[in-house]
């Protein structure tokens, strides 16, 4: 995973504490907030990027290398469903509601439950696992009700999570992430809070303000290793989710008690309510994505073709 807060790219597994403003000198982004660029429409590059609080273009299907956060290249943003607009809104006017993963291991909902989240394997008797047998010293310890076993330095953590977007590469890619989009959707539900890409590293700024408890960052990785499973990787069936998590302090394992952050200032400055999200066409205009909140939809035929 990637997170903020070091000099050098940290490792795709590891997530890095909050600790410092990462500067944004030297970005080659056309854009900045979410204000409109006065230049884009006339730009000469071939990229160009148009960005308003309530439309979001992305004008090629190239993109350009982002220097201000290592291992976040062709990152559009994030994404946030929510079944209710009340929760998105206590979003925006700064709450960050977080769960512990035992919330998940008990969850019976479609994408939300995972019986191992955050570690290799857990035991729970009232879920009617199958036993397990547990030895110290070649004594068996009886009577056994739960069991949790990390299997990397990561242990419990609050989790506050999101899904990624990536700027897809190929009609596959495309195609799977609007089918992976969809399925969010219809778990999780059609409001949506979205964040620029290069806002995040103020978002962690903001919530390290707001806590006590250590911050940490970055996107989730999929295997279908048990051994890999932490707070930083999930299963390989989890995958769709293409989830970005916040980690929060330390939790217990059993603990079921979720945590709330709340920066006073807000994230109307950051987070967009709604937004309809497209890529399209430089030449006709024509949109070849679109993300609203009536749902996900593509059109291969709109997206430009480099001649060969």
């Amino acid at each position: 995973m990637v997170g903020v807060g070091g000099s050098s790219p940290p490792s795709p597994t590891k997530f890095v504490k909050q600790k410092q403003r990462v500067s944004e000198s030297g970005s080659l982004f056309l854009f900045v907030g979410f204000q409109k660029v006065s230049t884009a429409q006339n730009c000469q590059s071939p990229i160009c990027y148009i960005t308003t609080a309530d439309r979001i273009y992305w004008r090629n299907l190239s993109y350009e290398r982002r220097h201000d956060m290592p291992g976040m290249n062709g990152v559009i943003g994030l994404v946030k469903f929510f079944r209710k607009s009340e929760w998105l809104d206590d979003l925006i006017n700064g709450l960050f509601y977080c769960n512990t993963p035992e919330y998940y291991r008990i969850s019976e909902q479609n994408g939300v439950s995972d019986l191992h989240e955050s570690c290799v394997h857990a035991y729970r008797s009232d879920r009617g696992d199958e036993s397990i047998q547990v030895k110290v010293n070649g004594h068996e310890i009886t009577n056994l009700y739960a069991c949790t076993l990390h299997g990397s330095q990561l242990r419990d953590h609050w989790l506050h999570c999101w899904m990624i977007l990536i700027f897809p590469d190929t009609d596959d890619a495309l195609e799977k992430l609007v089918l992976d989009i969809n399925r969010m959707r219809s778990e999780f539900g059609k409001e949506f809070a979205f964040i620029d890409a290069r806002k995040i590293p103020e978002i962690a700024e903001r919530l390290a303000a707001s806590t006590p408890h250590d911050i940490s960052h970055g996107h989730v990785i999929y295997s279908a290793d048990r051994k890999d499973w932490s707070a930083g990787c999930k299963p390989e069936n989890y995958a769709y989710q293409r989830e970005y998590r916040f980690l929060v302090g330390e939790c217990s394992s059993l603990c079921t008690q979720h945590k709330e952050l709340r920066y006073e200032g807000g994230f109307s400055d950051l987070v967009v309510k709604n937004p309809n999200i497209a890529l399209s066409n430089a030449a006709s205009g024509r949109p070849w994505f679109a993300l609203t909140p009536e749902g996900c939809e593509i059109d291969l035929a709109a997206i430009p073709r480099l001649a060969c």
